[in-house]
């Protein structure tokens, strides 16, 4: 044993391949159960009766199910996320749109000026209620001036 020590020793410290032969995996379990633990001593046999006990039992279906439960639920909440995520982003994108429209047609009506000071005043509303009030108020009122003032009321906002 020694010398597969002083191998093993070698290839940890940098040797080029690996040994021959690699000393045993031996497991190591801990068992804390309330009933007397039977170990599987005589190998592919024990192995094999212990599968078909757990099999007869249920216990590899019911492992089976569990573990198709966790992973559907696990993609539904992936997928509920994805949702959740394109939802809020096709909301901002929508209100990004109306916001520069209302500029637009605030330009088109009462000049330039008037369109970027009313994209700059509605720069942060995300409120859509708050923007069809303003699209309200293009076609209502008779002046730039007056579209800013509905616009700053409208907003909360305060100069």
């Amino acid at each position: 044993m020694a010398g597969l020590e002083a191998t093993v020793r070698n290839w940890a410290g940098g040797e080029k391949r690996p040994p021959e032969t690699l000393p045993p995996v031996i497991p190591f379990v801990v068992y804390n159960g309330s009933s007397s633990w039977t170990a599987l001593t005589d190998g592919d046999e024990a192995l094999s009766r212990e599968l078909d006990r757990m099999v007869n039992a249920g216990e590899i279906e019911a492992m089976r199910s569990l573990a198709a439960e966790r992973w559907k639920e696990r993609n539904r909440q992936r997928e509920a996320q994805i949702l959740a995520q394109g939802r809020t982003q096709g909301r901002e994108e929508g209100l990004e749109f109306h916001r520069r429209q209302l500029g637009s047609l605030a330009a088109r009506r009462f000049g330039a000026d008037a369109g970027e000071s009313l994209s700059a005043l509605l720069a942060d509303v995300s409120e859509p209620q708050r923007l069809a009030a303003v699209g309200d108020a293009i076609i209502d009122c008779g002046t730039g001036a007056e579209l800013l003032a509905a616009a700053r009321r409208i907003v909360g906002a305060t100069d």
